[in-house]
């Protein structure tokens, strides 16, 4: 009798391309889990507000600081420790810690925050036109107000610090810490992109999301080109404290003051962003984006990351959130006219 040999075992190999996108999709996921745990802390955070107002207590007086410090407790909860928690099975706890750390040149930052400051003012005077075609066909472009009521010593700060100071420390960390650094396996290019567009929509409005995109775009690559995030963080924050600073004066001076303000600012920062720019262009130090890894398709990576059960829950709740931030109030002047 012969012996049996049992036919030999053959696994299915799987290409690089199906092991990228399979990445790409529980990156997704992940993120876009981490982003919706931020929306519903806020919204459980707030609760206990509207539950004092029910019940009679009156937080008029401090309504300015109570939302502040909700908010902050908010972003702080969710962005921080949700994240610091999805560093691990994204795998990018290394890259995050190292993206952190000193930047390349000091000469470089400088530089590329002012760039970076440049291009956000440009960004916004786009936000400005888009703003004028939606008034044009009679789509609402009101905004959340969240400037204080009073501009005393405390609110002012508070203002800063929620406005300022705690989005460029959180949101940076958040995307181009955590989400661009998990991304930039599968090619610098398409994580700037990839982390940029993610940004712009979790503003919740259309008038915000196209502003953020672009500076999302301009923060991501001068973040890696200057090696440290603490970079974008700079940016962030001039950006923002800047737009403190006007919402401050214009309460003060009035909107025509602010204008004449506003467009000297302009004019200064893109003769200092050219300036800064030929600098940071001539500087052979700064760090070159690295393209998309032998394996790594460049088709399809914007959708197995996009194109998933968690982003398109968070896409969606976002974009109707921003729909119905800006025509509830109508609908709402509507139904209250036709109540008898």
């Amino acid at each position: 009798m012969q012996p049996y040999y049992p036919p030999p075992f053959y696994a299915p190999q799987i290409s690089p391309a199906a092991i990228a996108k399979t990445g790409l999709r529980r990156a997704g996921n992940l993120t876009a889990a981490g982003l919706l745990a931020f929306e519903l802390i806020g919204v459980i955070i707030m609760i206990p507000v509207g539950m004092l107002s029910l019940f009679g207590v009156n937080t008029a007086g401090n309504s300015f600081l109570v939302m502040l410090a909700c908010n902050g407790l908010a972003a702080f909860l969710a962005l921080y420790c949700v994240f610091s928690g999805l560093m691990k099975p994204l795998g990018c706890r290394d890259e995050v810690g190292k993206a952190f750390g000193k930047p390349i040149s000091g000469v470089l930052v400088v530089c590329a925050v002012i760039i970076g400051f440049a291009l956000a003012l440009c960004s916004d005077l786009l936000t400005n036109g888009l703003m004028w075609v939606l008034q044009q066909l009679q789509v609402p472009t009101e905004m959340p107000d969240f400037e204080p009521e009073t501009l005393s010593g405390a609110n002012i700060a508070m203002f800063v610090v929620q406005i300022a100071i705690s989005p460029a420390l959180l949101e940076e960390f958040a995307f181009r810490g955590v989400m661009m650094q998990s991304l930039r396996r599968y090619g610098d290019g398409f994580a700037i992109v990839a982390s940029a567009l993610v940004f712009g929509v979790f503003h919740g409005n259309i008038v915000q999301a196209p502003f953020a995109f672009l500076l999302g775009l301009a923060m991501g690559y001068l973040a890696i080109a200057t090696g440290s995030i603490w970079t974008s963080v700079l940016i962030h924050f001039a950006n923002n404290f800047n737009s403190v600073m006007l919402s401050i004066y214009q309460q003060r001076e009035g909107a025509e003051a602010l204008g004449k303000v506003y467009y000297i600012e302009l004019i200064v920062a893109l003769l200092l962003g050219a300036i800064a720019a030929i600098i940071f262009i001539a500087d052979k130090n700064r760090q070159k984006l690295s393209p998309s890894p032998v394996g790594v398709p460049k088709k399809g990576r914007m959708s197995a990351f996009l194109l998933n059960p968690g982003m398109i829950i968070l896409f969606v709740l976002l974009i109707g959130n921003a729909l119905a931030t800006m025509f509830l109030s109508d609908i709402l002047n509507n139904l209250g006219n036709l109540a008898p």
